[in-house]
């Protein structure tokens, strides 16, 4: 009982630094918040990848969320922009963009809805962010199988495409 007693007092003599616990990287991810572009960006990227559709990421120097494809499919380059411009036309649809009018059915896209808070309403939100965030989201399709490298992007919005031999 005294060797056991005598233990105890010497672990609490022990230095802290001796008990283990979260570095000083572990602490600053821990007390950094996330924030609605965090929350958004994966929600997108859950949603994409659910269907294959692509990733998406924020690009800091254009201010634009960007879903991108990358193939190395061996083809034509108009295979490429056929396959592109399907792709474009699916993401559009996984939105809820109707595809004749290049608008969202209901006034913002399902894309949108993934940056905003669910189930409750803040007295902060900026007038039209949905239509907002809308704008910034651009599609990027890129095909490096071809005997030139193919680029198709386009924004969310939309009918049509620009292409990039």
């Amino acid at each position: 009982m005294k060797t056991c007693l005598a233990s105890i007092f010497v672990l609490f003599l022990l230095p802290e630094s001796a008990i283990a616990g979260p570095d000083e990287t572990t602490q600053h991810l821990m007390n950094d918040t996330a924030s609605m572009l965090d929350f958004g960006l994966l929600r997108l990227n859950l949603k994409l990848e659910a269907d294959n559709l692509g990733t998406a990421s924020y690009n800091w120097e254009e201010n634009r969320i960007q879903i991108s494809l990358f193939s190395l499919e061996k083809g034509t380059v108009e295979s490429a922009e056929i396959d592109c411009a399907n792709w474009i036309d699916a993401v559009r649809v996984k939105a809820g963009i109707d595809l004749d009018a290049g608008q969202s059915k209901t006034g913002s896209s399902s894309f949108a809805n993934l940056f905003t808070h669910y189930g409750f309403e803040r007295r902060s939100v900026m007038e039209g962010l949905q239509g907002k965030i809308d704008k910034i989201i651009t599609l990027g399709c890129y095909q490096w199988g071809t005997k030139k490298p193919v680029t198709i992007k386009a924004p969310l919005l939309g009918k049509g495409y620009s292409l990039q031999k």
